[in-house]
């Protein structure tokens, strides 16, 4: 698990905030992935979770864990004609499962928004720690599949290496 505590969340007394206004109750930003597009984006978390699966058309329920990346828009650079762009701060999530093959995925990402050669001697820990606050422009490119199991929306997020000086 990663080292970084999530902050303890107040619990309210709602009976006795009845007759008040939410004024000072900061507005919380979306979770919606971008339209195709062009952004700057910026890395507000980076950590790993343990999920369960339901059972479905008679296979059992699986566990497993894996990383979840958590983004928010910067800056909208440039859309698909057509799109409407979100709001700056929106935020969108991404997992990679916790094999081999996603652990792969995820390094090869991780390198690219780190913009290093390579993260060898470099632990899981410190990589998912390093992405925490990382700003790095990329392409959004959404992609739909339908399948018998129903209509799924796959986000691929492309990053765009920085121009050497």
């Amino acid at each position: 698990m990663n080292a970084v505590t999530k902050p303890v969340a107040t619990i309210l007394d709602l009976d006795a905030m009845l007759d008040e206004s939410l004024d000072a109750v900061p507005d919380m930003p979306d979770y919606i992935n971008p339209p195709d597009g062009l952004y700057r984006f910026k890395t507000m978390s980076c950590k790993t979770e343990k999920y369960t699966t339901k059972p479905k058309d008679g296979k059992p329920a699986t566990s497993g864990t894996r990383i979840r990346l958590t983004t928010s828009v910067l800056d909208t650079k440039e859309l698909k004609q057509g799109e409407t762009p979100v709001p700056n701060g929106t935020l969108f999530s991404e997992t990679f499962q916790g094999t081999e093959e996603g652990l792969g995925y995820f390094k090869a990402r991780a390198i690219k928004m780190l913009n290093v050669e390579d993260v060898k001697g470099v632990s899981l820990r410190d990589i998912m720690d390093g992405l925490v606050d990382t700003e790095y422009d990329a392409k959004a490119q959404t992609k739909i599949t339908t399948t018998s199991a129903g209509t799924f929306e796959n986000l691929n997020i492309r990053i765009i290496p920085p121009v050497a000086k």
